[in-house]
C-alpha cells in the first residue's frame, strides 16, 4: 500500500468502506448475519490472534452502530426494509469502547478512534482516560486538523450528546484524507500553512484521471503579493508509483489590493457541507486553506463548482503573471 498512489489508496479506502463500513452496509450486514453467524466467528478470530485489528474494528462497528439505534438515531437504515436500524444489544456501549479501545491502543493508526471513544465513555458516565490521545497530540507529519474534514459538530461543547452523527465514520474518513494530502503537500516540497506574518489562501487539487497534482498559493507579505503553483505526477514504473516534480511559477505583486477572504466567499465555501470524496475516475478534488495569524479554516471539496475553480484559475493565472482583468477586479476590497 505504502507505493500506491495517494489517489488509487483514496479509491480503495472509500471503496471497502462503502461496502463493509458505510451505516447503510453495517445495518444490512449486522440486521441478516447477526449474531449467531458473524458475531461468533469474529470472537473465533480473535481466540486465535487477540490483536486482530479487522475482527476488533468490526465489533467495534456493530456494537457502536446498535448503540447509536439505543438513541434513537434515524441515520442508519436496514437495507432490506428501508426502516431505521433497530437496536438489539443490551450493552452495546460498554462493548463498543471495549472493542474500539483495545483497537485504538494497539497503535498510532487508530487515532481517529478518540471521538467515538470519548462518546461512548461520557454516555457510559465514565471519565475518559485517553486525553494524551487527543488530536493536539498526533504526529506532526499531519498538515491539516482533520475536523475540517467531516461534517460534525466537534466545536459544539455537547458534541458527544449527537447521536445522529457517525463519529466512527466521519473521523476515519476525515483522518485519512489528512494523511494522503499530508503526503501529496510533502511530495510537492510543503508543509503546513503556518502563520507566516501575514495572510496565506492555499488550495491542493488533485486531477483525474492522470493523477496530477498541483499546488496553488496565494500569499500576502504587507503591501508585496505572490502567486505560486507547484506541480507533480506520480507515474507508474516497472518498480510501482513513482513522484515526478513538475514546473513551479511564481509571481510578485506590489501593493495590490486582494482580499483572499472574499476569495474564500467568492468560492461558496461556507454555504455547503464538506463534500466526501467518491470513487471517481475523472473529475478534480481540492482542498481549500485560509490563513491569518490565528485565524485558520480549510474545505474539503471532491464536487468542484464553477466558482472554485474561478478561483484557482485566478491564483495560476496570477502565478503566471498573468492576472485576468475582471477577474482582479472581483477580488477587490
Amino acid at each position: 500500500m505504502e507505493n500506491m498512489r495517494p489517489y488509487i489508496k483514496k479509491t480503495l479506502f472509500i471503496c471497502t468502506a462503502l461496502l463493509m463500513l458505510s451505516p447503510w452496509s453495517s445495518a444490512q450486514t449486522i440486521v441478516e448475519a447477526w449474531p449467531a453467524s458473524e458475531i461468533a466467528k469474529l470472537h473465533a478470530q480473535l481466540a486465535d490472534d487477540p490483536d486482530n485489528k479487522t475482527a476488533l474494528e468490526r465489533l467495534g462497528n456493530i456494537y457502536y452502530y446498535d448503540f447509536l439505534a439505543a438513541h434513537g438515531s434515524s441515520q442508519f437504515y436496514n437495507t432490506n426494509t428501508l426502516e431505521p436500524l433497530e437496536h438489539t444489544f443490551e450493552h452495546a456501549a460498554d462493548s463498543a469502547l471495549y472493542y474500539f479501545k483495545r483497537l485504538f491502543l494497539l497503535d498510532e493508526k487508530w487515532e481517529y478512534l478518540y471521538y467515538p471513544i470519548c462518546q461512548l465513555e461520557t454516555n457510559l458516565g465514565l471519565q475518559p482516560d485517553i486525553a494524551i490521545y487527543a488530536p493536539e497530540h498526533w504526529p506532526d507529519t499531519l498538515c491539516f486538523p482533520i475536523d475540517y474534514f467531516c461534517n460534525l459538530p466537534i466545536n459544539d461543547s455537547n458534541w458527544q450528546q449527537h447521536y445522529d452523527w457517525d463519529l466512527y465514520w466521519e473521523m476515519r474518513h476525515a483522518y485519512l484524507t489528512a494523511h494522503i494530502a499530508s503526503a501529496q503537500l510533502h511530495d510537492l516540497g510543503a508543509e503546513t500553512l503556518s502563520d507566516n506574518g501575514g495572510e496565506s489562501f492555499r488550495v491542493l487539487a488533485e486531477y483525474l484521471p492522470d493523477g496530477g497534482i498541483v499546488l496553488y498559493t496565494y500569499t500576502r507579505h504587507r503591501e508585496t503579493f505572490t502567486a505560486t503553483y507547484t506541480t507533480g505526477h506520480y507515474i507508474l514504473t516497472d518498480d510501482g508509483w513513482k513522484w515526478k516534480r513538475g514546473k513551479t511559477k511564481s509571481h510578485k505583486y506590489y501593493g495590490t489590493s486582494v482580499n483572499m477572504r472574499q476569495l474564500w466567499d467568492a468560492a461558496g465555501l461556507d454555504t455547503i457541507p464538506v463534500s466526501h470524496a467518491p470513487i471517481m475516475i475523472d473529475g478534480s478534488y481540492f482542498i481549500f486553506e485560509h490563513r491569518m495569524g490565528s485565524f485558520y479554516r480549510a474545505h474539503e471539496e471532491s464536487n468542484a463548482t464553477e466558482a472554485m475553480e474561478a478561483v484557482v484559475d485566478y491564483i495560476e493565472a496570477m502565478a503566471k503573471g498573468k492576472p485576468p482583468k475582471t477577474k482582479k477586479q472581483n477580488h477587490k476590497q
